[in-house]
């Protein structure tokens, strides 16, 4: 079934460097670097069923970190077949490789998985897990009732 999704991003900039992240999603593998407002489109004749689309955030070091900068990468929207909804970062997880030493200080370790967010200040993956047909998930997901 063909499903459009568009994600639209914004990035943080630290000493002149830009964010990159890799993605992997079907036969779709590659690297961008993310501007300061950057986006992706995908038109893809998908089966029913469940998919998850993913990137990884990838060339931040613990030098992309100080008190005046922060080298990150912002999810500004995600829009599945046009239609954009807050309820389906819901289904986002970001999965942070937390840098050392700041992980092992911790008092309380964090995470592994943090769902819905859409700023991404350490390497790691994110991911957004979906169904085909979309518009029966996207019914779902907004909490739209009963669908046929």
């Amino acid at each position: 079934m063909l499903t459009n999704i568009k994600i639209d991003f914004s990035s943080q900039i630290a000493d002149g460097k830009q964010p990159v992240i890799q993605w992997n999603f079907l036969e779709y593998q590659h690297k961008q670097t993310l501007w300061a407002d950057s986006g992706v489109e995908f038109e893809l004749d998908l089966e029913n069923g469940d998919h998850c689309i993913s990137f990884d955030f990838i060339n931040k070091t613990n030098q992309d970190t100080n008190d005046q900068e922060d080298l990150a990468v912002i999810i500004k929207d995600i829009k599945i077949n046009g239609i954009s909804d807050e309820k389906i970062f819901n289904h986002a997880i970001y999965r942070p490789q937390y840098p050392e030493p700041w992980f092992s200080q911790q008092s309380q370790q964090p995470n592994p998985e943090l769902y819905g967010h859409r700023y991404l200040g350490w390497n790691g993956n994110w991911s957004l897990n979906f169904s085909v047909p979309s518009f029966k998930w996207l019914h779902q997901t907004m909490g739209f009732g009963w669908h046929y």
